[in-house]
C-alpha cells in the first residue's frame, strides 16, 4: 500500500443496534446476538466499535493468509524444491507463534515489537 492510501477493510461482519440489542451479521448472512446495552444510543456505539473490531480481524486473517501464498511462491520461484515447502512454512509458522503466545500474555504488540 502506498503512503497516503487508505486501508479498505471488508465488508463483513456488520454490526447494528436493533434497539438495545446488537448483532453481529456474518458474510453468509447468519445473525448473532451479541449482547444488550442500557439503551439504544450506547447499543449504536457498541456495534461501530464491534463492527470495527471485526472487520480489522478479518482483514488481519486475510491478509495474513495471502502473505502466506505470496511467501510460498517466491520460495519456489528462488528454487526451493516444492517437497519441502510445507515443512519449511510449518517451521516459519512456529518461529513467529512464540510472538503470538507472548503477545497473548502481554497484550501488547508496541512493547513485543520494541523488544
Amino acid at each position: 500500500m502506498e503512503k497516503g492510501d487508505r486501508l479498505r477493510l471488508p465488508v463483513y461482519p456488520k454490526a447494528v443496534a436493533r434497539g438495545n440489542a446488537v448483532i453481529v451479521i456474518w458474510e453468509g448472512g447468519e445473525e448473532q446476538l451479541w449482547g444488550h446495552e442500557d439503551d439504544e444510543p450506547i447499543a449504536v456505539a457498541v456495534a461501530e466499535d464491534i463492527q470495527l473490531g471485526l472487520r480489522a480481524i478479518h482483514y488481519v486473517r486475510t491478509s495474513l493468509l495471502e502473505s502466506l501464498g505470496e511467501t510460498m511462491g517466491l520460495l519456489e520461484e528462488a528454487g526451493v524444491p516444492a517437497e519441502h515447502l510445507d515443512d519449511i512454512m510449518y517451521e516459519g509458522y512456529r518461529g513467529i507463534r512464540r510472538w503470538f503466545v507472548e503477545l497473548e500474555k502481554t497484550k501488547s504488540v508496541e512493547a513485543l515489537l520494541s523488544a
